[in-house]
């Protein structure tokens, strides 16, 4: 059984997901309430499908990748619209602080993270790109979509030039389409080495 299928089982459920003090989910809690369940002769809709449908990369109402269509005529879209490159990171700042500022954001695996004005400007400034430029707007425009839609892939240990700010990086793989073109897409999030709290920093191409 894998951390995929006990996720999708609280869910289906509507069990409350234990937590630790630092925010990321019990997973041993969980598999314990599972368990009890299970005593009580419980069986998941998600346990009797196909164990494909458990990998967290997946939709879980489907058993397919869930693709993010980017739409061109977003809100974000349209304010940076006739804007020039420098204008439009600003724009995309401001519109980062709205919607993700100042509030947890929760990962399909229990971890929560925010987003701090530095990690706004960083976010922002990939959007300066000449080639990326339009495709990074569209993606920030959907951005609570790709965090829904996102699934956990990777824990890896911080890059030598981020060591100042992170103990460690959680990456998390989401599909997008824009103008037919489709493309995975990592969520960075790392977390911050003196409040010990997740921060969504990035996102980056998947390879």
């Amino acid at each position: 059984m894998d951390v995929g299928f006990i996720f999708g089982w609280a869910k289906e459920q509507g069990v409350k997901v234990p937590q630790k003090s630092d925010g990321s989910a019990n997973i041993n809690e969980l598999f314990a309430l599972y368990n009890e369940w299970k005593k009580k002769g419980g069986e998941s809709k998600a346990e009797r499908s196909d164990d494909s449908s458990n990998k967290e990369n997946r939709n879980d109402k489907d058993d397919k990748p869930e693709v993010v269509e980017l739409d061109e005529n977003s809100e974000l879209m349209k304010r940076v619209e006739g804007l020039s490159r420098k204008e439009r990171v600003k724009a995309v700042e401001n519109y980062l602080r709205e919607v993700l500022g100042g509030r947890d954001i929760e990962f399909h695996d229990g971890i929560k993270a925010t987003v701090t004005g530095r990690d706004a400007d960083k976010l922002a400034r990939d959007t300066y790109h000449a080639e990326k430029g339009e495709r990074r707007t569209a993606e920030l425009s959907e951005v609570e979509k790709l965090i829904d839609a996102a699934r956990f892939v990777k824990k890896s240990e911080v890059t030598e030039h981020n060591k100042d700010r992170f103990s460690e990086f959680r990456y998390y793989r989401v599909a997008t389409r824009y103008k037919g073109e489709e493309e995975e897409l990592l969520l960075n999030v790392g977390r911050n080495i003196h409040t010990n709290k997740y921060q969504f920093y990035a996102i980056t191409s998947s390879i």
